[in-house]
């Protein structure tokens, strides 16, 4: 393969590491001497026999360098019809001086690398000459290689498997600030973009979002074109919450960049703020609204996108489960195969299980055929079709705190009288229980009686797989401070009481401690069973045989992971209350579960919720076009 290295150098006095580009009035104005281009590209044996430079003229001149000829004359031939290409695309006059040198050399392979360089003065005043210049680029590639304007997606991944990626010899925001400067808005205008902030409890992150203005029934075919990791999360901005916006800086300079100027005023800036947030706005509500105050002024006063107070939030647990629901039905493709079809004969969607921490969200469609008991949480219409869909979070009823308010409820069942045998750790393992940790907390507020009153309680395992199960059960049958309940979770609607075996169909995607218990389990079962799909019945026949398991038998696995200690002697445990709250508290058939995948990723995606507002913000909802589901949880 030959490559050429192809320099023009046009002066003008506008500066190429602008973090802004000029707006083209003023571009226009400055336009008079010193800006450096710099144009590589690689050229395939395969299209030698190519143009080396076309002229497209319809109201307006295209330079199109798609491919080049490989003799070296030619290379200057081409570097002279691009400097007449600018002069005959201008109505006003141009003065050119051109001094053109050569440099050819040897590689080890044989090709051969010619190098030409070529000064161009201009002296117009005025942008035509550059619009005229300017190359089409494709839509589905970072690599700096001029196309056609109706070249094909497919020509171009063809095009571009040989392609070598090409950086600038200046800095990253020299040569995206070069980029966004001679792109033409005619490109983009087919184009609609979305700013998505993710600001989670251990991190930052911003992606953008793209789609076709063509769209499905409404909605647009959303791809991401751009995430970055920012700084340190919002929740971390407690003592300093006016520096949380320009903690963003660096983040949505590159959003600026990468987002034509020409859609800057019509992209949204959507920022959804989650467990952190949530946590800080609980403790303080006054100083979590201060720091999305300082986000919203910040983007205001230093960016030129569409940003409303109201989509710089502190999304709902609710809400997240809703739009990572929309995230694995569009990765799932299930909503674009629905366009097609009648709603009495559509495809059903794909329900979401997420289990974390501190709470566990169920969301599922609500079908015709769905108990009554079960009520829409929102409505939202996609791609031609309105789907009503239950989502809830239940706090407290994640596996820590369940965790924490399982072993109080194993102290009060032993009367807290030592030993004291637990029947979900590892045979003959001994620990102790901390009353402060377990006793008087948020989700596990029972308490001790004073003459029981200890510091801590000696543990032991007894490794007992049907005691365990039974103990679990328990935490669905009390309240937060231990009282009895008849309610699955301690929520208002009592939701999931009597719900029968099997009225809730179809099928789901587990993720969080879903997917990696179910994984560790596996590990230690020497992967007796799938996950994808699940093996329901194989992973009962694991537990079990986990769960009576002896301390020095786990003891061998932690020394061949021992980064996964934790998990292993929590592991009864934690795969016990995964079967009752999917057998038990769900309700879920075994073939229902025989239908559910667990994973982190589906088609090489994370399955995450920013995907989801992405594709909500792509349709044409009813009223609001890019505003969250808060406008559709009528029930």
């Amino acid at each position: 393969m030959r490559s050429v290295l192809l320099f023009v150098f046009v002066t003008t006095s506008l500066p190429v590491f602008l973090a802004h580009p000029l707006p083209e009035d003023r571009l226009a104005e400055e336009l008079t001497s010193t800006t450096v281009i710099s144009v590589t590209t690689t050229i395939k044996p395969v299209a030698e026999e190519a143009a080396a430079t076309e002229v497209n003229s319809d109201n307006e001149t295209e330079m199109l360098l798609t491919t080049l000829t490989t003799e070296a004359t030619d290379v200057t031939s081409a570097t002279e019809e691009a400097v007449a290409t600018i002069s005959s695309a201008s109505e006003a006059t141009m003065t050119l001086t051109s001094n053109t040198t050569e440099v050819t050399s040897a590689t080890e392979d044989g090709t051969v690398t010619t190098s030409t360089t070529s000064e161009v003065v201009v002296t117009d005043t005025t942008l035509r000459a550059t619009k005229a210049a300017r190359t089409k680029k494709p839509r589905t590639t970072k690599v700096r290689t001029p196309y056609r304007r109706n070249t094909t997606v497919a020509a171009v991944k063809a095009d571009l498997e040989h392609a070598e990626e090409i950086t600038s010899d200046g800095t990253d925001d020299i040569e995206l600030s070069m980029k966004n400067l001679f792109e033409t808005p005619e490109e983009h205008e087919d184009y609609r973009y979305v700013v998505i902030i993710d600001a989670g409890s251990s991190h930052t992150d911003l992606v953008i979002y793209e789609w076709h203005v063509d769209k499905i029934n409404g909605s647009g075919v959303v791809q991401e074109k751009l995430h970055k990791q920012c700084t340190a999360p919002l929740s971390t901005f407690r003592d300093t919450p006016e520096a949380a916006g320009p903690s963003l800086r660096e983040c949505l300079q590159h959003a600026s960049l990468e987002v034509p100027k020409s859609q800057h005023k019509m992209t949204k800036v959507l920022l959804g703020a989650t467990a952190g947030m949530r946590v800080l706005r609980e403790n303080n509500a006054a100083l979590a609204a201060e720091i999305l105050k300082s986000v919203v002024s910040f983007i205001r006063n230093e960016f030129t996108f569409n940003v409303l107070e109201e989509n710089i939030q502190i999304l709902s647990p609710e809400l997240e489960g809703g739009y990572s629901w929309i995230s694995i039905n569009y990765i799932k493709k299930i909503f674009i195969d629905n366009a097609r079809l009648p709603t009495d004969s559509r495809l059903v969607t794909w329900g979401s299980l997420d289990l974390g921490g501190a709470s566990t969200q169920f969301t599922s469609e609500i079908t015709p055929t769905t108990t009554k008991k079960i009520r829409a949480t929102f409505r939202i219409t996609l791609y031609g079709h309105e789907y009503k869909v239950y989502t809830r979070s239940y706090l407290c009823y994640g596996k820590n705190e369940a965790y924490r308010r399982y072993k109080a409820i194993l102290l009060s069942h032993k009367n807290f009288t030592e030993p004291i045998a637990d029947p979900c750790r590892p045979i003959d393992y001994e620990t102790t229980v901390e009353s402060a940790q377990h006793f008087g907390r948020p989700c596990s507020n029972g308490s001790i009686p004073t003459h029981h009153h200890k510091e801590r309680f000696s543990v032991r395992g007894s490794g007992d797989a049907e005691g365990c199960r039974q103990l679990v059960s328990e935490l669905f049958q009390k309240n937060m401070d231990l009282s009895p309940s008849v309610c699955p979770f301690a929520d208002g609607e009592c939701t999931f009481r009597g719900i029968e075996k099997g009225k809730v169909e179809g099928k789901f995607v587990g993720s969080g401690a879903l997917y990696y218990d179910t994984k560790n389990l596996r590990v230690v079962s020497n992967e007796s069973f799938s996950i994808d799909p699940f093996d329901f019945a194989g992973f009962r026949a694991a537990r079990q045989a986990v769960c009576g398991k002896t301390h020095s038998q786990m003891e061998r696995f932690i020394e061949r992971r021992p980064e996964l200690k934790s998990f292993f002697l929590r592991q009864c445990f934690d795969t016990t209350y995964l079967e009752v709250l999917l057998g038990e508290v769900y309700n879920l058939s075994d073939e229902v579960l025989g239908n559910t995948t667990f994973a982190k990723k589906i088609n090489g995606i994370d399955v995450g919720w920013t995907l989801g507002w992405a594709v909500a913000a792509s349709s044409d909802l009813p009223n609001s076009g890019y505003e969250s589901l808060y406008l559709y949880n009528k029930g």
